[in-house]
């Protein structure tokens, strides 16, 4: 399969609320149910729109409102650094759109915001999935606040840009060998066309408006890097907190925390799995997934 500028920037929209503006596009499923995507780190709403096309099953149709968060892409920093900020944002975004109820999934860097969303607004929120999202306090070294910041400086040349898309789209699974050093689990997922075909537009999208991209990934960086009150006794809805045991970029231990903290969760340990769990265990997901939501409606 080619890689492809996603369908979704044919659809993006920027909703001007009481709290700035936030960009966004709507996914609309033959069914009625809404789910709240939001990306994580080097993100945006395409990140968002995957996460939901690759997280919920075919046959768990929802309408998906896909976001940029503050820093990434069309969406301006300034005034919503924080995850309550962007928690109160995203409720702005449903208000306008007359949407009273969302089911939220998130992913790694989206975790803070959906975490805030389902404690700050609780009637808003019918369920919460967490996929590899950081919950807690996230360390970051010198080393990477500097990588990133000097991304956001030679990211404003296109050739550059072009120039690392091309040798990453040339050498696709060794970029991947990156996030799935084992050899048996990298070849299981390239085997498995459609978990491959997302992860490879993934990796595509990070050199796609690249440097709209850096200004948020920065604030997430530094942010989660501070200890911080997480308020997960607020959390009400049932809750599914997936994590791959082999996360070395965001520890297992933060699912851990989330499971114990918050009442109605419940955790999903996969196996032999890294950061990129949502395509190298794509199957495992979507079971996890099915399940819940059949659970919901029953």
């Amino acid at each position: 399969m080619s890689i492809s500028e996603p369908s979704i920037f044919n659809h993006r929209q920027i909703m001007q609320t009481e709290r700035g503006p936030i960009e966004y596009a709507i996914e609309r499923g033959p069914e009625r149910p809404l789910l709240l995507a939001i990306h994580g780190g080097m993100g945006g709403l395409d990140q968002s729109a995957l996460l939901a096309r690759a997280a919920i099953p075919p046959d768990h149709p929802f309408t998906t409102i896909a976001v940029s968060r503050p820093g990434y892409l069309a969406t301006p920093l300034r005034g919503r650094t924080t995850p309550s900020e962007q928690a109160d944002l995203l409720a702005c975004l449903l208000d306008q759109l007359d949407v009273k109820k969302a089911t939220v999934v998130a992913i790694s860097a989206g975790g803070p915001s959906a975490i805030e969303f389902a404690a700050r607004h609780p009637k808003r929120c019918q369920a919460l999935i967490l996929i590899s999202c950081c919950t807690k306090t996230l360390p970051a070294n010198r080393s990477i606040l500097a990588r990133l910041a000097l991304f956001r400086l030679v990211a404003r040349s296109p050739l550059f840009v072009n120039w690392m898309r091309k040798k990453a789209m040339d050498e696709p699974e060794r970029m991947a060998r990156r996030s799935i050093p084992d050899p048996e689990l990298l070849r299981a997922t390239i085997s498995n066309r459609e978990a491959w075909h997302l992860m490879q537009t993934l990796q595509s999208s990070l050199f796609q408006e690249m440097a709209a991209r850096l200004p948020g990934t920065i604030n997430d960086t530094r942010l989660f890097a501070r200890d911080r009150p997480i308020p997960f006794p607020a959390i009400q809805c049932p809750t599914l907190v997936i994590h791959g045991n082999r996360d070395t970029i965001v520890p297992f231990d933060h699912a851990e925390t989330a499971a114990h903290s918050i009442a109605r969760a419940r955790l999903i340990a996969l196996e032999n799995a890294g950061h990129v769990a949502l395509f190298s265990h794509l199957e495992d997901i979507r079971q996890s997934v099915s399940q819940f939501m059949i659970e919901l409606t029953s």
